[in-house]
């Protein structure tokens, strides 16, 4: 293989860019963005994104009157909602540091580092934590030591 000239690859992901969605599911508008960023931030906006309880970030957990997941969490909404502002679908589910087994309806987190899923959480906020600081005060980026998927 040739080497690839920086002129070459530019070209490249400027094509990539333009087509990328090209056979994907969302073909999202700007404005449609607009208004599911508004709306994440209306319903968890940074002055109280740390006060949440735990039945509002995990996903999973099986309502018994509707039989079905609450798809208004935090963290399904994160992955599945604001996917089209960059993907983190998919498996494993413990990336997001604690979520509700489907089978047995349990929480699932790191036993070997938190002795609860009320301390699990706990840790995870304070990622958040440092994340919405690092957000306001550099705008440089986060890399989490604590979840290696962040």
């Amino acid at each position: 293989m040739g080497e690839l000239s920086a002129g070459k690859l530019g070209e490249l992901i400027s094509s990539f860019d333009k087509d990328r969605n090209y056979f994907g599911p969302y073909k999202t508008s700007e404005e449609e963005k607009v208004k599911l960023r508004a709306k994440f931030i209306s319903d968890f906006p940074r002055e109280q994104i740390l006060d949440m309880d735990i039945e509002d970030y995990v996903f999973g957990k099986i309502d018994p009157k509707t039989g079905t997941s609450n798809d208004s969490t935090f963290r399904h909404r994160l992955e599945f909602e604001m996917e089209r502002f960059g993907g983190i679908r998919g498996t494993p589910a413990v990336k997001f540091g604690i979520y509700y087994d489907k089978k047995t309806q349990k929480c699932v987190y790191n036993q070997k580092k938190y002795n609860s899923p009320e301390t699990a959480f706990e840790g995870i906020k304070s990622e958040i934590r440092n994340i919405l600081y690092k957000i306001k005060s550099d705008h440089t980026g986060y890399k989490s030591k604590t979840f290696p998927a962040y």
